[in-house]
């Protein structure tokens, strides 16, 4: 199933959102947590194989997929591991702190992100060691973000569709 770009925004929408404060810390720690994260993405994958069968299969993760994330590490096609608090924000590679999502609602989040942060402070990217902020940041619950089905909204006119952003 396709996602279009209304759905990606809706699902958005629906995901929890926790304030946080995000905290960038030194440049070594940054470094060496991502330095980790390859390593640490491949356990969490195989984790995921091994443990949640059934969410990845509501997911629409095929067998063959999850054999290839237990024997290599390797995510799925389309998905990716996410940060439910970034790294560059203080986040750890811990697993409660990951999550396995689309690509697309990845790219949202980080967007909403930076959305958030833009004009009057600055957006994460220009953040430097020690500058903190609280930042709203959509967090999905649990080790794999299972989108809920929204109707198709190809078929609903303009004038009834929800605001959504």
């Amino acid at each position: 199933m396709a996602r279009t770009e209304h759905h990606i925004k809706a699902h958005l929408r629906l995901i929890p959102v926790k304030a946080c404060l995000y905290v960038v810390p030194p440049k070594a720690e940054r470094q060496r947590i991502a330095k980790q994260f390859g390593k640490i993405r491949k356990q969490f994958a195989k984790f995921l194989a091994e443990n949640h069968l059934e969410d990845l299969r509501r997911l629409g993760i095929s067998e063959a997929e999850i054999d290839i994330m237990r024997e290599t590490g390797r995510g799925p096609e389309g998905y990716t591991v996410h940060h439910k608090l970034p790294r560059h924000g203080g986040g750890t590679n811990d697993f409660s702190n990951l999550v396995l999502i689309s690509r697309a609602i990845h790219s949202d989040i980080h967007y909403e992100m930076d959305r958030q942060l833009f004009g009057s402070k600055k957006p994460i990217s220009q953040m430097k060691t020690g500058d903190s902020c609280w930042i709203d940041i959509p967090t999905p619950e649990g080790m794999i973000y299972i989108p809920p089905v929204l109707p198709a909204l190809d078929n609903i006119p303009d004038s009834l569709r929800l605001k959504l952003r």
